[in-house]
């Protein structure tokens, strides 16, 4: 039974805190590619570069919020440390996992087949 609850935990925090986060890069890459016209890859880092500092900011507001569920002693809190562990290492995991698989699946999934079809980039001056 207390495993389903973790995995119901982890899910709620996956739905309701990651899938934005990856809702911003995406969006912010297509805005990139389609309004600057910028190259997949480089659309790709540059969401990369301007999202990963709310990303982190609400992931350590959230770690920071939760944390003391988890450490703080006191009567009753044994009921509560496991749900503060499990928050916390599911977003510190979440968020990581986020950052790590979203370019690059973006970048196979999305970008891929489009790079045949994008004109050349004008060479920088």
């Amino acid at each position: 039974m207390a495993l389903v609850i973790v995995f119901l935990v982890m899910a709620i925090l996956f739905e309701s805190f990651v899938l934005p986060l990856v809702i911003l890069i995406v969006y912010q890459a297509l805005y990139h590619l389609r309004e600057e016209g910028m190259a997949p890859i480089d659309a790709i880092e540059e969401a990369i570069r301007n999202r990963i500092r709310p990303i982190l900011t609400s992931t350590l507001t959230s770690i920071g919020r939760m944390l003391p569920l988890g450490v703080c002693p006191g009567e009753g809190s044994e009921l509560y440390r496991g749900l503060g562990a499990v928050v916390v290492g599911g977003l510190s995991m979440l968020a990581f996992v986020t950052l790590l698989t979203v370019p690059p699946l973006l970048r196979l999934t999305v970008w891929a087949p489009l790079e045949e079809d994008l004109p050349a980039a004008a060479p920088a001056e």
